[in-house]
């Protein structure tokens, strides 16, 4: 074992005032920059599109020059068939689409056709092997015997925590009361004013006489109350034509015929080939045994 060592010294640091005596704080300048502040307000002037109202009858509203009509819109749409008549040389778009009406043959066969081959059938999956051996685990204690315990030396490196407490010396900015008043805080030369902010703001119709001849922006627009007319015509025109017309959609059709599966045979044909399954059940573990002996 080792001998302990002597305790490390707490480290002391010693801070000194800005301002050390009371003589010095005259002399003492605080830091922050040459920073002055006026008194004088701040003059906005602001001065109306229309300045007088003569001027108004010559003033050209922005925005661009906008014309809305009042023409009503027409939207021509004719029909696929116009007359009846054509109704029989009209060919509806789609493809050339054919659906037959034979059934869907699905031919499975079995993996073991037969009960013979079920014996020379191997299953897939690779080689493997599955034993019964229990695991073992071989932990070893660190201290093996109580005689060993004393000279164990736990692990964490040498750290030492000592009691010492922490001494922090600081001195105020204002050792006594008499220095109190000589005492200036840092800061900058800095002056806040009160006086109040003057906004000069003029309105665009200055008088009530003048608001007959103001013109508002945003451009001439004009806006119409006509009607909006569709021309659209049906597909089918007379209840008489309905027989004649034929919808589109490519010439599909559709059968009601039942699906029929032949060439189907079952995994185990037999009765008798269940008894060789079971057989070959009975190899493939007896396999597995002579191989883990």
């Amino acid at each position: 074992m080792s001998a302990p060592s002597s305790p490390a010294k707490p480290v002391v640091k010693q801070v000194g005032p800005k301002v050390p005596t009371a003589a010095s704080a005259k002399e003492h300048k605080a830091g922050g920059g040459n920073v002055k502040i006026v008194n004088k307000p701040v003059k906005i002037e602001a001065k109306p599109k229309i300045p007088t109202a003569s001027s108004a009858s010559q003033h050209k509203a922005g925005g661009g020059n906008v014309k809305i009509t009042n023409a009503p819109v027409k939207f021509e749409a004719k029909p696929k068939i116009p007359t009846a008549s054509s109704a029989a040389e009209h060919k509806a778009g789609g493809g050339n689409v054919k659906i037959t009406n034979k059934p869907v043959k699905i031919e499975a066969k079995p993996k073991i056709p037969t009960a013979a081959s079920a014996k020379e059938h191997k299953a897939g999956g690779g080689n493997v092997k599955i034993t019964n051996a229990p695991v073992k685990f071989e932990a070893k204690p660190k201290i093996p015997t109580a005689s060993s315990a004393a000279e164990h030396k736990a692990g964490g490196g040498n750290v030492k925590i000592t009691n010492k407490p922490v001494k922090i010396e600081a001195k105020p900015k204002i050792p006594t009361a008499a220095s109190a008043k000589e005492h200036k805080a840092g800061g900058g030369n800095v002056k806040i004013t009160n006086a109040p902010v003057k906004f000069e703001a003029k309105p665009k119709i200055p008088t009530a006489s003048s608001a007959k001849d103001h013109k508002a922006g945003g451009g001439n627009v004009q806006i119409t109350n006509a009607p909006v007319k569709y021309d659209a015509k049906p597909k089918i025109p007379t209840a008489e034509s309905a027989k004649e017309h034929k919808p589109g959609g490519g010439n599909v059709e559709i059968v009601n015929a039942p699906v029929k599966y032949t060439n189907v045979e079952a995994k185990v044909p037999t009765a008798s080939s269940a008894a060789g399954g079971e057989e070959k059940a009975a190899d493939n573990g007896a396999e597995v045994a002579a191989g883990e002996a």
